[in-house]
């Protein structure tokens, strides 16, 4: 039991070393990436996620049956890794893990500054949701300024929303300030003047929501759960036992008592027979007597156990 004690309290110390490398080194995130498009990881790294294609197919029932995005990782400009992912598929790469997670709808969106260069050109996912549930959101930073671009189209689903279906809302922000500076409502193909850039909806594609992330203390973790599962059934399962034992002198030798303050339930009471006859068997060898039958232990109105 002593043992078990010192591996569960190990483990503890175990758990937060690896909690603190995680903190430290790691990161856990969600990235949503529009078909077609290719995006950052950031947090330090030089790597990218390309998102080929994205399916999902359900039962008759409606039920699900896979989501799977088909796509290439890159390490600076170099591939190295393309696969299929799913949720319990996850393509890993130099300790980061790449898992399916969820998925929507992008609208595809251009920029072009004033003099006609174009300074953003991608999927903008449509992540969130209105407080009203009847449009969906999703918001992107023009490279190069201090602006912000919502879009909004209606929810899937959703017949009540105040934008036609196939169209989608811009509006224009600058970082900081609530209060749009323009905006203006579009329709697939369509290109309009908002403020000094020129903003085009292209059209709606899908995303496939990933989740990124590298642990570099998730074997230290491992490790500390270990131990302590070991620690906690040693401790649990090899019952620390006490015995106190008096011998006073007798005509014929000594007389032994024995007592234990364990609670007197059968394991216990079990293994204190077998204690006591061992001692009288022992004694009755030293004495070249025949061996006595075993002795008789009893459990007194306070849970202890008497021979």
């Amino acid at each position: 039991m002593p043992f078990g004690t010192v591996l569960a309290h190990t483990s503890f110390v175990i758990l937060l070393i690896g909690v603190m490398v995680t903190a430290g080194t790691g990161f856990s995130m969600n990235l949503p990436v529009t078909v077609g498009t290719r995006v950052p990881v950031g947090h330090g790294t030089n790597l990218s996620i390309e998102a080929l294609s994205f399916r999902d197919t359900y039962h008759a029932t409606g039920q699900a049956m896979d989501y799977v995005a088909d796509v290439v990782l890159y390490d600076g400009e170099t591939q190295v890794a393309h696969q299929e992912v799913r949720v319990n598929t996850p393509l890993r790469y130099d300790g980061v893990k790449i898992h399916q997670s969820y998925f929507g709808t992008s609208a595809i969106l251009t920029v072009k500054d004033a003099q006609g260069a174009t300074v953003y050109t991608g999927g903008v996912p449509l992540e969130y949701v209105s407080d009203d549930e009847q449009n969906s959101i999703g918001r992107v930073e023009i490279p190069g300024t201090d602006l912000i671009a919502f879009v909004v189209t209606p929810a899937s689903g959703q017949v009540t929303s105040d934008i036609p279906a196939g169209q989608a809302q811009v509006e224009i922000q600058r970082t900081g300030q609530e209060a749009p500076v323009a905006s203006g409502r579009f329709s697939q193909g369509q290109s309009m003047q908002l403020g000094e850039h020129t903003y085009t909806f292209e059209r709606e594609a899908k995303f496939t929501g990933l989740m990124v992330n590298k642990d570099h203390g998730a074997i230290w973790v491992w490790i500390g759960c270990a131990l302590m599962m070991i620690g906690l059934i040693t401790t649990m399962g090899f019952q620390h036992r006490r015995v106190w034992v008096r011998v006073h002198p007798s005509e014929n030798g000594a007389e032994v008592r024995a007592a234990s303050s364990d609670k007197a339930d059968l394991a216990t009471q079990k293994w204190f027979r077998s204690f006591a006859y061992e001692i009288a068997r022992l004694d009755a060898d030293t004495a070249g007597a025949r061996t006595p039958t075993s002795p008789t232990s009893t459990s007194s109105t306070d849970g202890k156990t008497r021979v």
